[in-house]
């Protein structure tokens, strides 16, 4: 059996991209940091006169989605320079001019898609994106490295997989 390469955040970039027409985007390149989400599909417990008998299909709940990187400016300085990763999420600075992924009446929301090159294959990369990404926590560190840390849910119950080409 062959030896199957496992992969690390290194591996990957996290896109930040907003609703206009062609969309704004944010790449951020991970070399520190962390990537998690989960995926709430809880269902519901039926009893029959309290003996256990089946399960029914429950909510549909948004995913929890966090992750964590490695900053290397906090807001763009020069005028015209590309957004920053803070300013992608808090539609401030840079993005002030982002148009939210949702609807009017929602708040400020963006698409996450994390790509992650392949190890096994030098053609592809696998592709995961959460539509309508709310940043509820935003939390700057000042360290060894210095970090942003963001929390927050996505309207969909899991992750879009996709794969694309490296090239």
């Amino acid at each position: 059996m062959a030896h199957s390469g496992a992969r690390n955040l290194r591996d990957g970039t996290i896109i930040i991209s907003d609703g206009t027409g062609t969309p704004n985007t944010c790449t951020v390149e991970l070399e520190e940091g962390t990537l998690q989400w989960t995926e709430d599909r809880t269902a519901r417990q039926v009893k029959d006169r309290g003996a256990l008998s089946h399960f029914r299909t429950g909510d549909q709940n948004f995913v929890a989605l966090s992750f964590s990187f490695m900053m290397d400016e906090y807001q763009a300085l020069t005028a015209g320079a590309a957004a920053k990763p803070y300013e992608a999420l808090t539609k401030s600075g840079m993005a002030s001019a982002w148009a939210s992924v949702g609807e009017s009446y929602e708040p400020y929301l963006v698409d996450i898609i994390f790509k992650v090159a392949n190890p096994n294959s030098s053609a592809n990369r696998e592709v995961l994106q959460f539509d309508n990404f709310h940043a509820d926590t935003v939390e700057v560190s000042e360290g060894d490295p210095n970090m942003i840390s963001v929390s927050g849910a996505a309207r969909c119950v899991a992750p879009t997989q996709t794969e694309e080409s490296q090239s």
